[in-house]
């Protein structure tokens, strides 16, 4: 994914689009849903402010956009790699090294953070994302009724 991203100041393409949207957790549809489903807001409700800053952000700041886009994709490769380190402690039980998963999510955090800011907007609320602690794992909003 990193080879199809650019460092210059033109409009995001429609393949960085989709990696900004869903490193701040927010899923890429065409059609918007309805804003309610099953009693919980829908990802669509903010997902409006993610698509309109795309056309907003200045072109000076696309670029450092860009640039924490390739180092979260970068963090995610080494995630998705860590599989290898996996060790086995008792039979039945498999751990992670911790440490090493925690620091690599607290990385992409930052750096999806930082894409968040430069566009200003907040990252899915809603989102059931789980990047080794990376994302909330989803908040329950009440619908009073």
């Amino acid at each position: 994914m990193a080879a199809e991203l650019t460092t210059g100041t033109e409009p995001f393409t429609d393949a960085e689009k989709d990696g900004i949207m869903r490193f701040l957790g927010y899923p890429n549809w065409r059609l918007m849903a309805q804003s309610i489903q099953l009693g919980i807001p829908s990802a669509s409700q903010p997902l409006f402010l993610v698509i309109s800053a795309f056309e907003r952000v200045a072109p000076e700041t696309r670029s450092r956009v860009r640039v924490d886009l390739c180092r979260c994709f970068t963090l995610e490769e080494q995630i998705a790699g860590s599989a290898s380190r996996v060790k086995v402690s008792r039979v039945g039980e498999v751990h992670l090294n911790e440490g090493e998963m925690s620091q690599l999510g607290a990385r992409v955090r930052y750096f999806s953070t930082r894409i968040a800011d430069a566009l200003g907007v907040v990252p899915n609320p809603y989102s059931q994302a789980e990047y080794a602690g990376l994302m909330p794992g989803g908040i329950n909003a009440r619908v009073v009724g």
